[in-house]
């Protein structure tokens, strides 16, 4: 469990580093995104989220001078932040059209229509794909921070 748990950090902390800069073919529109979020913005993210993922990652992987409840804990808190993050920014307006504006319908069409997405558009807007498997991945992190942490 744990190596699977540790593969799931590096994967999360190489995807929210490389993710908008990174072209993936159709997972990815880098200049759509560009044309939505500054420089500033993207750099801004990808440090932001990179570090408290790599963060998690370096006190799992390696032997943190930390107690390790202190490193389960912690990594806990992030994925359940992570989560609660990835509800409101895209399940909830996804699926019940919360904190939708013309404009952030616009930008999400911009940066996600040309996509590959297998679910239909409700709302104005779809889930894509890569960032579907960075969802399921970031709850089953979860799940398993929680396991590692409570037994």
């Amino acid at each position: 469990m744990n190596s699977l748990f540790v593969s799931l950090l590096a994967f999360h902390f190489l995807f929210l580093s490389l993710h908008d800069w990174i072209p993936l073919g159709r997972l990815n529109d880098l200049p759509a995104l560009r044309s939505q979020r500054s420089f500033t913005a993207r750099i801004l993210a990808s440090l932001l989220m990179g570090a408290f993922s790599g963060l998690a990652l370096y006190l799992n992987w390696t032997q943190s001078p930390l107690p390790s409840h202190s490193v389960r804990l912690y990594t806990l808190i992030l994925y359940a932040v992570f989560t609660a993050g990835l509800v409101r920014a895209w399940w909830l307006p996804y699926c019940f059209g919360t904190g939708l504006s013309d404009k952030f319908i616009a930008e999400y069409k911009v940066m996600f229509s040309n996509t590959y997405s297998f679910l239909p558009v409700r709302n104005g807007i779809t889930v894509n794909a890569l960032h579907i498997v960075f969802h399921v991945t970031a709850v089953l992190a979860l799940v398993l921070a929680a396991i590692r942490l409570f037994r």
